[in-house]
């Protein structure tokens, strides 16, 4: 092979490895690429949660004159009601046994 040729190749191949370590560093000393936000301008929303204890100011008592088992619940504690509304039903069982 000729010296000149050989010389070329050297050259060659001298280029490319300076070309590989540069991309080589280039690459190790760039800057990490991190995830960016916009920030913008905008009303500030605040919640507030609060544990109270709500009391009314009367209270009254329901009371019944018929003992039995409590077959339904027909409101909610709390819930208002009329004079008429029903409550609750009871099991017709104990009753139907008494009357019979």
């Amino acid at each position: 092979m000729p010296a000149m040729k050989r010389r070329s190749l050297l050259l060659l191949a001298l280029a490319a490895a300076v070309l590989v370590i540069t991309a080589l560093a280039w690459r190790a000393l760039r800057p990490p690429l991190l995830p960016a936000v916009v920030v913008q301008a905008g009303p500030l929303e605040r919640a507030l949660v609060f544990s109270a204890r709500v009391a009314s100011r009367s209270r009254v008592d329901v009371g019944a004159t018929v003992t039995g088992r409590v077959q339904t619940v027909a409101v909610r504690e709390g819930e208002a009601v009329a004079a008429g509304d029903v409550l609750l039903t009871l099991e017709s069982d104990e009753l139907r046994a008494t009357l019979a």
